[in-house]
């Protein structure tokens, strides 16, 4: 069947050919682009959900400390400085669940969704803590361990994150900010057990060795977290991590440790949050890190597309403009050929020679 068919339809069908495949290769292209685009979407949604827990666990790592105080001197420290701090914990609640609400949980995966389940239902509890807390009917333990255990929830999802990760720069990022809001975290339960330890005068059972482990895990985490940071957040945080601030929580935390209670625990708690507050600072900036990351790849995703689906276009035209001037050329040849030989055919003079433009 093929033979049958003329020379100039038998190219025909090879530019058919070549111009499918090179379809076929652009279809691909935009499939492939548009799965790495929605990834990365998918990716900035989680570095959006990731920012907002930031604000929300600095608010309830404050209250932990507050609340702590407060149970530590029996209701006579931290009266006026908690409900305060419950009102900016609220304020980032409502920030956090407005979030929520403006994306797709189809974004996040199941783990991720089943922890925001567990988180939800443990911030429904917190005004009974808070008002056990009031009423002093809550352990110091069970009261520090409700926060640490919503504040570990939140700090799961930047690891998550980092997992579903598809550029290795973002994913070591993300790995170090993990890190770095972990030794955050222990330098927010200090702040409560040291907060709590002043106004009593003296450590609950049990909370001198908490003291110290706390000590050992905010540096074990800070040196995980530089081993993997970037140049630029290196600098960043070597230039912010120092003060009187951070010299003072020193001290004050030397005393404790020395069995010298003789500290007020209003003014520990305002030290050591200014402290964290500069952590706070350093969160900020590589959350920004983050974000800008995750801008630059959704960006070159879209150039990577436009460029390949420009590049197979175009390629598809110009073989199919090839092919057809060669088609011309040969279909020209032959019908120049086919004329002479009619010729010859006709005025039966085997002398004349066939003329041709092309071999």
């Amino acid at each position: 069947m093929l033979s049958q068919l003329s020379i100039r339809n038998k190219l025909l069908m090879v530019t058919a050919i070549i111009v499918i495949v090179g379809m076929i290769n652009v279809m691909i292209n935009i499939f492939s682009a548009n799965e790495k685009k929605d990834s990365i979407a998918k990716l900035e949604t989680l570095t959006g959900l990731s920012a907002k827990i930031a604000l929300l666990v600095h608010e309830t790592q404050k209250e932990r400390g507050a609340t702590a105080g407060y149970l530590g001197s029996k209701g006579t420290k931290f009266i006026q400085k908690l409900p305060k701090q419950r009102e900016l914990t609220d304020a980032k609640h409502k920030e956090y669940l407005a979030y929520l609400r403006s994306v797709s949980m189809d974004n996040f995966s199941p783990q991720i969704k089943d922890n925001i389940k567990k988180l939800e239902t443990l911030l429904q509890k917190l005004p009974s803590i808070r008002n056990q807390a009031d009423k002093l009917n809550i352990p110091l333990k069970e009261a520090i361990g409700f926060y640490t255990n919503m504040n570990t929830l939140m700090l799961v999802i930047v690891p998550e994150t980092a997992k579903i990760s598809p550029n290795k720069e973002l994913a070591n990022l993300l790995s170090s900010y993990a890190n770095f809001l972990k030794s955050k975290e222990r330098a927010g339960i200090e702040r409560a057990v040291l907060s709590a330890t002043f106004a009593a005068g003296e450590f609950a059972p049990g909370m001198l060795n908490k003291e110290i482990s706390l000590i050992t895990a905010q540096d074990r985490y800070l040196d995980a977290f530089l081993a993997t940071a970037s140049e630029n957040i290196k600098v960043f945080y070597k230039t912010t991590y120092k003060g009187q601030a951070i010299d003072e929580v020193l001290e004050m935390r030397t005393k404790a440790l020395n069995s010298n209670f003789n500290v007020d625990p209003i003014y520990w708690f305002d030290t050591i949050t200014k402290k964290i507050n500069i952590l706070k600072s350093i969160d900020d900036f590589i959350s920004k890190s983050a974000f800008d990351t995750t801008s630059d790849l959704r960006n070159q995703a879209s150039s990577e597309m436009i460029k390949n689906v420009g590049s197979s276009l175009a390629l598809v035209f110009i073989l199919s403009l090839f092919i057809y001037f060669v088609a011309q050329s040969i279909v020209n040849n032959v019908n120049m050929i086919k004329n002479q030989l009619g010729n010859l055919s006709k005025n039966m003079n085997l002398s004349q020679k066939i003329e041709t433009s092309s071999r």
